[in-house]
Parts: C-alpha cells; sequence; structure tokens
C-alpha cells in the first residue's frame, strides 16, 4: 500500500476550508433561468492606477470600523420597506474604483433580486461587495484561463478580487480555529484538533466579528494583491513608471504582451493608437521582449501581499524574519531570495549568508518596499524577545504565495475554494 503524502499545515488549513464552505456555495443565475449563466461586462483597457477608497463613507475608530454619517444615509436608502431586503443598486456609491462599479452594475442588471434575502444591511453590503463581485471574476479567469494557451495577466484587476476572496476565507476560518484552543493553551493555534468546522452560511463566517471589519480586511488584501503586482511589472518594465502617459501605457502593454495575446475586443483600438506613434512603439517593442533578471521578486512580492496580516496582528520584524524562514526553509540559500537592487555602496548578504538570517535584513528589505509596521508593531519592537514561537497566523502567510512565485497560478487563484 503506497504511503500517503503528509500534508502540511497550510494543506490541512486550505482542505478544511474548502469543506466547511461547501454548503455555502450558492450561484449566481440569470433571473428566470435554471442554468448558471455567464455574467459578461463589457472589458475595459485595464487601468495603471491604485483603487481609492469613496471618500466618508465609514471609517475606522477605536470601537471598530462603523460607517459615516453619509454612509449609514446610502445604506437606509438600500434597505425595502418593511426591512424585506437589500437592493443591490443601491450599493454603488460604495464601489471602491471603476472596474468594481462596473461588476456591480451588471450583477445588479443580471440578478436585480440577488440581496432581497438579505434582512440586515450590512451583510448585503459585505456579501455584495465581498462574494459575490469576486465570484464574477472567478466565473471570468476561470473561463479565460482554461481557453488561453498562456497566462492571461491582462486580468490582474479580477485576480486581485478573486485572491482577496480566497485570503479573506483563510483568516476568517483561522480566526475560528484560534478559538478552539484550551484557555490554558498559551501557544500558537493548532491546526490538529477534534473540533470540526461548523456548517455555516459565508456570510455566517464572519458576522460575529462585524460586516464592516470584514469589508475593511477585504480591502486591505486586495490593495495588497494590486500593490503586488503593480511592483512585478514596474521591474519587468520600468516604464511603465515614465511621466509620459503613452509611454507608461506602451510599456504596460508590452509587459502583458509578453504573458499573453491581448484581445483585439479590448486593447485593439489602443493598441492601434499606440503603434502608430514611433516613440511609443519602440518603448512597446523593448517592453515586450524585455525580461527581468532581477532577483528577489520571491520574496518581495510575498511580503508585499502578506502585509496585511503583520499590520493587524501587531507583528514585528523579528515575526516577520520568522514567517519567512518558515515559508522559504527550501529556499534559505537561494540567489532567488537576494535582492539585486542592494546598491554597490551597501554591504549585502554574502554568498554564506541568507536574507532571511536576521530580523536586521528583513527589516531592510520591509522598508526599501514602502512596508511599514503598525503601531502596536512599533511599540513591541524594541522590547526583548520572549519567546520563539511563530506568530499568530504564521500559517496563513506560508499559504500566500507572491505573484512571482508563479504567475499563472496567482492570475487563476492559489486555492480550489469552492464559489
Amino acid at each position: 500500500m503506497p504511503k500517503q503524502k503528509r500534508l502540511s499545515a497550510a494543506d490541512k488549513i486550505a482542505a478544511a476550508l474548502r469543506k466547511a464552505l461547501v454548503p455555502a456555495a450558492p450561484t449566481i443565475k440569470q433571473s428566470g433561468s435554471k442554468k448558471l449563466a455567464t455574467m459578461a461586462v463589457p472589458f475595459t483597457v485595464p487601468k495603471w492606477a491604485l483603487g481609492s477608497r469613496p471618500a466618508n463613507l465609514y471609517s475606522t475608530t477605536a470601537a471598530g470600523v462603523v460607517l459615516t454619517g453619509q454612509g449609514r444615509l446610502l445604506l437606509s436608502q438600500a434597505v425595502l420597506p418593511g426591512g424585506r431586503g437589500v437592493r443591490s443598486e443601491k450599493l454603488l456609491p460604495f464601489a471602491n474604483n471603476e472596474f468594481e462599479w462596473e461588476v456591480a452594475s451588471a450583477l445588479c442588471k443580471v440578478k436585480p433580486e440577488l440581496l432581497i434575502p438579505c434582512r440586515d444591511p450590512l451583510q448585503g453590503l459585505f456579501l455584495f461587495f465581498c462574494y459575490y463581485i469576486p465570484l464574477f471574476c472567478r466565473i471570468t479567469v476561470h473561463q479565460q484561463h482554461t481557453c488561453a494557451r498562456d497566462i492571461p495577466l491582462w486580468l490582474w484587476e479580477h485576480s486581485t478580487y478573486l485572491l482577496a476572496y480566497e485570503r479573506l476565507c483563510l483568516e476568517g476560518y483561522w480566526r475560528w480555529r484560534r478559538k478552539q484552543r484550551p484557555k490554558n493553551d498559551a501557544g500558537p493555534a493548532r491546526v490538529e484538533g477534534s473540533a470540526k468546522a461548523p456548517k455555516k452560511s459565508f456570510a455566517g463566517w464572519f458576522c460575529s466579528q462585524g460586516y464592516l471589519y470584514w469589508l475593511k480586511r477585504f480591502r486591505s488584501w486586495r490593495g495588497a494583491a494590486l500593490k503586488s503586482f503593480h511592483y512585478y511589472m514596474r521591474k519587468n518594465s520600468r516604464k511603465v513608471t515614465d511621466p509620459d502617459p503613452q509611454i507608461r501605457r506602451a510599456a504596460l502593454f508590452g509587459a502583458l504582451k509578453r504573458f499573453s495575446e491581448l484581445p483585439g475586443g479590448v486593447f485593439g483600438q489602443e493598441l492601434k493608437t499606440l503603434l502608430a506613434l514611433p516613440s511609443t512603439q519602440r518603448v512597446f517593442q523593448r517592453s515586450r521582449g524585455r525580461k527581468s533578471v532581477l532577483r528577489g521578486l520571491v520574496l518581495n512580492t510575498w511580503l508585499i501581499e502578506s502585509w496585511p496580516v503583520v499590520t493587524e496582528y501587531e507583528w514585528t520584524y523579528h515575526d516577520v524574519q520568522k514567517a519567512a524562514a518558515q515559508k522559504f526553509e527550501s529556499y534559505a540559500m537561494s540567489e532567488n531570495l537576494i535582492s539585486s537592487e542592494t546598491s554597490p555602496k551597501a554591504v549585502g548578504p554574502s554568498e554564506d549568508e541568507s536574507p532571511l538570517d536576521t530580523a536586521k535584513r528583513i527589516e531592510d528589505r520591509c522598508k526599501s518596499l514602502g512596508l511599514r509596521l503598525s503601531s502596536g508593531g512599533r511599540a513591541k519592537a524594541g522590547k526583548p524577545l520572549v519567546t520563539e514561537v511563530a506568530p499568530p497566523f504564521c500559517t496563513l502567510t506560508c499559504a500566500i504565495d507572491g505573484i512571482a512565485h508563479d504567475p499563472a497560478k496567482w492570475v487563476g487563484g492559489q486555492l480550489d475554494i469552492p464559489a
């Protein structure tokens, strides 16, 4: 009898999460249809810009995440008379960016009664942006990924929502696992145990902490994935940060073209305009043919995409070092982790040293990426280490792979979570 492969802690979490969420996997169907409908939204050329939260709708206070007066007014207008449900079209002002607005508008047209079963408007807000929009993105990415012969990296906006959904689910499940440990157990939460994941709806997993809190966490995960993509593309084509918007556009399209064909229905007109000019055509061709030789991208993109855990749970750089050492145990002496961005005058790690050897090296790497600790993490940073136990939610970060690890897997989602 063949010996069964032993699952890692991250694999056990993912497997338990898939099993727990199976009963909570409703499908979006076209109104009056018995089959799953393809929710088509006209693709627009992706924007090279970070999404920005709509102003004055919700804020973070000492008591948690709360709606502002304007946010409460908009949400109250979404509730049907008598509290008989939520009108999804009234939630459009909460959209975070243009892409999110377009997908939300498509959902409202395909199934306007989507949130009618919701009696809690906050639950409807959470489900609309943290479940149904990622579900649409997953359907779209799956269709393109199965048909395309190469990596459809031009779907990165869809992928950031899919990844945020996966990581939000992992975080919610891992928080539940930590609550199952004995009260006298001060160590890290165990993955193994007799406690079984309860059969809850998707919203049921997140109601205890508050839906606004988890909406904020979803935004954090999505923002980290988007920042990682921007960083990765800058390293593959430095012209994407050029002051000239036409040059930036040509460089971005050229870099995307290297990974996959760009559909004419989406990019045709803009490509025709860019290739008509000698300057932008030259940038496009150079960006298309350039391959990044920069080392350290695997570690750097992992740090960026894991940072929501670091700031939320008040990690220090020592905690980040422990998590990175556990994640990249097999990479410890690999040159793939050693950044080549260090200036010649700086003293970098030698051939016998790993960037994970000390917390100081990790701190320097994080600061070079613009990653800073939370106020709670900074307050603990100067204190002596009490224990060598891995920090809380370390296993969660080990389940994350940055875009540089495998772009194809990043685009298609890293966990086979049912939707």
